[in-house]
């Protein structure tokens, strides 16, 4: 079989083209170039910013902030390597089925932790005494309705409002490595990776990393998170993330 030589500027530019750098290729729109790049990585809240600057001619940061906050066509989730990226929202119950079962399990040992803390079973945390039968349903629950009653808040002001919260969780207790911990920073979290909660507008500008949050039944009330299969769901992503960063090996899947 006769080999074939392909032109390495043709490469480059099919390269560029699916990731939208190429000449002429940011004019999908903010949603539309988050949907070809599997999300928009946004830990640091500058991220999706500049990424979409690189992308999308003339971008402004409005342009972003109206489709996360206006139309919620974004939403700001956890998902790949449990780490913050922006999604379209109407393909939110894929990357949810795909990735956060990966995450859960060592949400739920914490609270079992927690709970075996509390009831004077031998636990790698110590905790406050006042949290001696702390029920993470129960807060899961007050601060459900905290948010569907009094709107998005900040996960400052959400322990005002549930003052366990606030706790200092030890860990690793006479080691050198021993430090502490707020609850409401592992609760919060662990109720966005649930599907309970998601993070919405930012306390001041689009620089900040001070999310307010706010119940995502509320947020997204089309969005359903148990509409699909976690393995059709994973297929799903695979086929996505090939689509634009293959070819790739088994590895670069996995991660």
């Amino acid at each position: 079989m006769r080999a074939t030589t392909v032109d390495i500027d043709l490469v480059v530019r099919e390269v560029l083209a699916r990731h939208h750098l190429g000449s002429g290729c940011g004019t999908q729109g903010v949603t539309g170039i988050s949907r070809d790049l599997c999300g928009l990585h946004s830990t640091r809240s500058l991220s999706p910013y500049i990424s979409l600057w690189a992308r999308s001619d003339g971008f402004e940061a409005d342009q972003l902030d109206a489709e996360l906050y206006g139309s919620r066509s974004l939403a700001r989730v956890n998902c790949m390597r449990n780490t913050v990226h922006c999604v379209p929202s109407d393909e939110l119950p894929v990357y949810h089925a795909a990735t956060t079962s990966r995450f859960l399990p060592e949400f739920h040992r914490f609270v079992e932790m927690i709970s075996k803390a509390g009831s004077g079973q031998p636990s790698p945390l110590s905790i406050p005494p006042y949290l001696a039968g702390f029920s993470f349903e129960s807060t899961r629950g007050r601060i459900l309705d905290l948010l569907e009653s009094g709107g998005p808040m900040t996960s400052s002001e959400i322990a005002e409002r549930v003052p366990e919260l606030g706790a200092r969780i030890g860990y690793s207790g006479g080691k050198s490595y021993s430090g502490t911990f707020s609850l409401g920073s592992r609760v919060i979290t662990g109720m966005c990776l649930l599907g309970d909660l998601i993070r919405t507008r930012p306390r001041g500008t689009w620089r900040s990393n001070l999310w307010e949050y706010a119940p995502l039944g509320t947020w997204l009330p089309s969005v359903e998170l148990g509409s699909i299969d976690p393995m059709e769901a994973t297929a799903s992503l695979v086929r996505r993330y090939l689509a634009t960063y293959g070819p790739a090996t088994t590895d670069d899947i996995c991660w």
